[in-house]
């Protein structure tokens, strides 16, 4: 092997990542990574890389290769995970989230995820707990620590309230809902379900405000 070339070679291969120029990176870090598998940061950022690319089967691969040089970093099996989440394979997922959260039961990213994904199978009860606990150990950080894994509570507290709402807790959903809108005030779709609360619960005023907000974000929406 060529070290003058190899360093090159990791210089421009970095900077085709730093730059999200993906196809590159691809190639350049994954010449590096057949050079050297036991290199735990080419091989992340060529995950990484083939993950955003939407090469996923080969993300799975390269993250699954580093887990097993890493066992106790839950980093990697919540990677494997969240590349069988973007496929749509939540049962997969759930596994390999489950993985992560036996190293580090309060990862507040993988609990969000999983939780989700118990939603889309249809396993709304595991779901609920799932959501609830994930909210629960955000709520417990110091405040310093929020900030990090903020989109995560709120996406948490969304899920949660959408999937009371859809079996009629509306008393239940109001909450959550509230708390997802006063994080992300201007998506829609937020206003829109609390809004539905709203109304449900008997709280017109505050239903036609919602929606009339809901309807400035994205005018014409039925």
């Amino acid at each position: 092997m060529d070290k003058t070339y190899s360093i090159d070679k990791l210089s421009e291969g970095l900077k085709a990542f730093q730059e999200c120029r993906w196809q590159d990176a691809i190639r350049l870090l994954g010449e590096l990574f057949t050079e050297d598998p036991s290199n735990i940061d080419i091989a992340g950022k060529l995950g990484f890389a083939l993950s955003q690319a939407r090469e996923l089967d080969r993300a799975i691969e390269i993250f699954k290769h580093i887990s097993a040089i890493q066992p106790d970093h839950n980093i990697w099996p919540y990677m494997i995970g969240y590349q069988f989440y973007i496929k749509g394979d939540w049962a997969r997922s759930i596994e390999w989230f489950d993985k992560a959260l036996n190293l580090n039961p309060d990862y507040i990213k993988v609990l969000y995820r999983k939780g989700y994904a118990q939603l889309r199978l249809g396993q709304r009860e595991d779901a609920l707990e799932t959501l609830h606990y994930c909210i629960k150990v955000w709520e417990q950080l110091p405040q310093a620590e929020q900030q990090a894994d903020r989109k995560y509570y709120e996406k948490a507290n969304f899920q949660l309230g959408k999937a009371y709402l859809s079996v009629g807790l509306s008393l239940k959903a109001r909450r959550p809902l509230e708390v997802a809108v006063s994080f992300d005030g201007d998506d829609l779709d937020k206003r829109y379900e609390l809004g539905k609360c709203l109304l449900q619960n008997g709280d017109v005023d505050g239903a036609i405000e919602q929606l009339s907000k809901a309807n400035s974000l994205k005018a014409g929406v039925d």
